[in-house]
């Protein structure tokens, strides 16, 4: 059955795809219950591992299968969410559309200040890394590295969308 492989946990960038495969996920180790899904707001359902809000209040109470979502590096997610059998699903995207969708986040975001600044400076930020979570390409090189791990699935959005 498919939530077996698609179960307990996801890991993403910024802008590539995050709510499309929570509610893809969500739906597929719900068995399809839409009602369910519509009952809560999806940040409920797939609380973010780095809020401290959601790991004291809503991710210990959750039931198994737990879904939970990260934008963290491999390398920096807790270790005991590498030692058990938990799977990950890390979503990848073209490095052009994820900067442009996360330029538009970062002009929007009042915690990130509503980035006033051009397009040209804001992609010198995303290249050279000084955006939240690191630049795509060394965030994508630490997951890409466990291709190989049975226990992390890769699936890229442009598949998703071509299915």
């Amino acid at each position: 059955m498919l939530y077996h492989v698609l179960s307990s946990f996801m890991c993403f960038r910024f802008d590539a795809g995050t709510t499309w495969l929570q509610e893809v996920v969500y739906l597929a180790l719900t068995e399809g219950d839409i009602a369910s899904a519509r009952a809560k707001p999806c940040y409920i359902r797939c609380p973010l591992l780095e809020d401290y809000r959601a790991q004291t209040k809503s991710i210990p109470h959750m039931k198994t299968p737990r879904l939970m979502k990260s934008h963290l590096p491999f390398e920096k997610l807790p270790t005991s969410t590498k030692d058990r059998d938990i799977r990950l699903i890390y979503i990848i995207r073209n490095p052009k559309d994820v900067a442009v969708s996360y330029y538009y986040f970062y002009q929007s975001l009042s915690e990130l200040g509503n980035y006033t600044g051009t397009w040209n400076e804001f992609l010198q930020m995303y290249l050279n890394g000084y955006v939240m979570y690191r630049d795509w390409f060394t965030h994508i090189k630490g997951w890409w590295e466990q291709c190989t791990n049975h226990r992390v699935l890769i699936v890229s959005y442009e598949e998703m969308k071509s299915n």
